[in-house]
């Protein structure tokens, strides 16, 4: 073999238990493989090839796939379109949870509360907290927030009743923007991206 050059590995699938891994010492740049590192070599390939003997005995019909769910609440206002309160992506954990943004209708009348901004926020809060609880989870969860404003001057006030439903670390991610208008008149909608544990 030359100086510098690699070896062929020879495949497992061609008699061999393990790959024939052949390096020589390149100029002080690549070390010989020892017999530990050929020991190691050998038995990731075993496990990747019973890995793979299971997946492939596994009937296809038998394999889970995680299917998005629709979650829905009463205690939320219901959608006013074609979309859903929130999506899972599955129920596993790690998989996440979409929010759709809350806008601050009352569930039970299906009006926009009265009170100003900052109980428009705590209302589009409290819809996300329903369907949070809905889906099993908390405010805790929530790992990304967007906030659309009807006017950035109040950003300030929406921010103060934000900061009381969101405490723990880490912080959810967020955006915030101003926008020309929201659905049904609202000064603020908030939507929300949940992971769960």
């Amino acid at each position: 073999m030359e100086e510098g050059r690699v070896g062929r590995i020879q495949p497992w699938w061609e008699g061999r238990a393990a790959p024939a891994l052949r390096i020589r010492q390149c100029s002080g740049t690549m070390p010989a493989l020892t017999v530990a590192g050929r020991r190691a070599g050998a038995a990731l390939i075993a496990a990747v090839s019973s890995m793979v003997a299971v997946v492939q005995a596994t009937p296809i019909e038998n394999r889970r796939k995680p299917m998005p769910t629709r979650i829905a609440t009463t205690q939320a206002p219901a959608a006013v379109g074609p979309y859903s309160q929130a999506v899972s992506a599955s129920d596993a954990p790690g998989s996440l949870v979409f929010i759709s943004g809350q806008v601050p209708l009352d569930p039970v009348t299906g009006a926009l509360v009265d009170g100003g901004i900052t109980a428009q926020a705590e209302q589009s809060l409290k819809n996300i907290g329903a369907i949070l609880a809905e889906a099993g989870l908390g405010y805790e969860h929530v790992v990304k927030t967007t906030v659309l404003l009807a006017d950035i001057a109040d950003f300030a006030a929406v921010n103060e009743v934000y900061a009381r439903r969101f405490t723990g670390e880490p912080l959810p991610a967020r955006a915030a923007f101003a926008v020309a208008a929201l659905p049904l008149g609202a000064r603020v909608e908030i939507e929300a991206i949940a992971v769960r544990p």
